[in-house]
């Protein structure tokens, strides 16, 4: 058996410690339990577990989606397993943008709890063979499709957003990159963005969110990003 490191983030101390017992009963490490957004921040930066286990409501104003999405921006991309009662179908779209390891209904039962840990930690540790990357006319960009946050436009170049701290900066203009991108997974939302659209977490009549950045959505990208929108959120 595989000793993962493992973070606990759930507002309910019982159920927490519920948990950290069965973990540790089982040989795995609990490296903390966190009850807040930032509580969970501060415990995943200095620990980096291999894996968390993931309440969606927790105490304070952002929810444990919106911890997902700030693992979702670090380069590891540690699994995400949610801990969930009853989720209303808003919820379950939201949570499905952030590409979650599973889910595990409450009230939990260990086996399932190993098991779902065991097959998150497998197909994390599996190597992604042949998946496709951005193909530029001079030169093969290292870098995933699948990693492409969103695409910026500056003058002459293009900054390539991608999934952790790291950014490519490419000479093209943003026309020509869109058209070497799969066009059923990345739709320009004004003449300066081009967005990955299974990214976006949330968005209004103006802005589409990543994580925490706002992209900009122009009057003339509106009809063609909401049926785009449309497609993820059904």
């Amino acid at each position: 058996m595989i000793s993962y490191r493992i973070l606990i983030v759930e507002d309910e101390v019982l159920i927490a410690e519920m948990l950290r017992r069965y973990l540790c009963a089982n040989g795995h490490q609990v490296v903390g339990t966190a009850a807040s957004y930032n509580e969970a921040i501060e415990l995943f930066l200095r620990e980096k577990p291999d894996l968390i286990l993931l309440d969606i409501q927790l105490n304070g104003p952002q929810t444990g989606i919106d911890f997902a999405h700030f693992v979702q921006s670090w380069g590891d991309r540690q699994p995400v397993i949610y801990l969930t009662s009853q989720m209303d179908k808003r919820s379950i779209q939201q949570a499905r943008q952030t590409f979650p390891a599973g889910y595990l209904a409450k009230p939990i039962h260990k086996e399932s709890l190993y098991t779902t840990i065991e097959m998150a930690m497998y197909r994390h540790s599996t190597p992604r063979i042949d998946e496709p990357v951005l193909n530029l006319p001079d030169r093969q960009l290292k870098v995933s499709l699948s990693d492409i946050l969103y695409l910026k436009a500056d003058h002459v170049y293009v900054e390539i957003h991608t999934v952790g701290p790291k950014k490519h900066v490419v000479r093209s203009a943003l026309s020509k990159l869109l058209q070497l991108l799969p066009h059923s997974l990345f739709v320009q939302t004004h003449r300066s963005f081009v967005v990955q659209i299974k990214k976006v977490s949330h968005w209004n009549h103006r802005k589409l969110y990543i994580n925490n950045t706002a992209i900009p959505l122009a009057r003339s990208h509106k009809k063609t990003v909401y049926t785009y929108l449309e497609k993820i959120a059904s």
